[in-house]
């Protein structure tokens, strides 16, 4: 389920990326230097963005172990991300209500991979889960 939405997921901020391409372009072309470097870091955290949650999804399609701890590191990264872009802009001119509907759905979907992917199986024996061993000296 994961793996899917990721790929979903993933393409919006590729688009926006894309999208972003055309006011950088116009920036650089007018000459307007820190607006060109705003757009340029902006369009490339989308597309490094779009990239890590691309490539974590079919990780998780692919049912692989490390595809779970990038999904829930790169989720958890992106939900600090959109708080203090959200936080910082409250200083300026604010955000857009989009913006913080998104910013929400994020986190809710960072809380719910922690829980999905961080909890121990049910049908792991409990011999079996990793429990710290303690060795007492003889």
């Amino acid at each position: 389920m994961f793996g899917v939405f990721g790929l979903v997921f993933a393409s919006t901020y590729f688009l926006e990326g894309i999208s972003l391409m055309a006011s950088a372009l116009i920036a650089f072309r007018s000459h307007e230097y820190r607006n060109f470097v705003w757009w340029f870091s902006v369009l490339s955290l989308d597309l490094i963005t779009a990239a890590a949650v691309a490539i974590a999804s079919v990780g998780l399609l692919c049912a692989q172990r490390w595809a779970e701890k990038m999904w829930v590191l790169t989720i958890s990264i992106l939900g600090f991300l959109h708080l203090l872009i959200a936080a910082l802009s409250q200083l300026g001119e604010g955000v857009s209500t989009f913006y913080l509907i998104w910013t929400w759905m994020v986190i809710l979907l960072g809380a719910m991979s922690w829980w999905y992917f961080t909890r121990t199986p049910a049908t792991t024996p409990a011999s079996e889960v990793d429990e710290p061993q303690i060795s007492l000296p003889e």
